[in-house]
């Protein structure tokens, strides 16, 4: 009972931090917990160890922290995208004619949010929920590079990574200047992907659509024609997303 007490406290401390345009200090905390100063300090120390709030320089007042902003901003990714992802996902597919698939940054990797088969019998099937590592897969390059994923703490995290951080730093550049990535099957042999980005408007954040065919398919000749139809489609969900919001504003 007493650690679902703390919890509900912990909580309750969330909501009226991210409230407060200035922030909230323990004694004002402890008031709004109806409890003693000692314990509301334990709350604050304990979620800003955690990254969901942090001190203001100069300051014994708290606001939201880094965490609590990415967990809040997923969820707004998530929304936008349960509004046009399947219908976008439909209409690539049908002027493509390979699998479509929309991924978003979950925990360093690239997570399947959704996706559109194609009706060949020689298809590439990644089931939504799918983890898949940012470094060697083309939606995972995209939300790698326009996250601005740090490639130091990125390769650190992950052990036995067989590309290098100078390497991944130069396909970066290469994706923002061309727009979309490419896994020439390093992901998965004989398969190759292209991918662009979709963008929201919370802290620049991005999330990635792409199309996955066997290489003699999506093959050098025409990655060209396919890339410009990929990012056409990123640009339409990009647009749709941004006019949804800014109504709401």
């Amino acid at each position: 009972m007493t650690e679902i007490k703390t919890l509900s406290k912990g909580l309750k401390a969330l909501q009226i931090i991210s409230e407060s345009e200035v922030g909230i200090g323990t004694t004002e905390l402890s008031k709004h917990l109806d409890t003693d100063k000692s314990s509301a300090s334990r709350i604050l120390k304990t979620l800003e160890k955690l990254d969901f709030i942090r001190r203001k320089r100069e300051s014994r007042r708290y606001v939201i922290g880094s965490k609590l902003f990415s967990l809040t901003n997923s969820t707004k990714i998530v929304h936008d995208l349960e509004m046009y992802s399947k219908q976008s996902l439909m209409d690539l597919v049908n002027q493509t004619g390979e699998c479509a698939h929309i991924a978003i940054l979950s925990d360093q990797r690239a997570l399947y949010f959704d996706k559109y088969d194609t009706n060949l019998s020689l298809k590439v099937d990644h089931q939504i929920g799918t983890l898949a590592p940012l470094h060697l897969t083309a939606l995972g390059k995209i939300l790698m590079a326009y996250n601005n994923i740090n490639l130091i703490d990125y390769f650190s995290h992950f052990k036995n990574i067989k590309k290098n951080i100078k390497k991944s730093s130069i396909e970066i550049q290469e994706i923002k200047i061309n727009g979309f990535s490419i896994d020439d099957e390093e992901y998965e042999d004989g398969i190759r992907c292209i991918a662009a980005p979709i963008y929201h408007p919370y802290q620049d954040r991005v999330s990635a659509i792409g199309i996955s065919a066997p290489v003699n398919r999506l093959n050098y000749e025409n990655i060209k024609k396919l890339s410009k139809i990929l990012k056409n489609s990123a640009l339409t969900i990009s647009n749709k997303i941004k006019e949804n919001n800014e109504r709401y504003v």
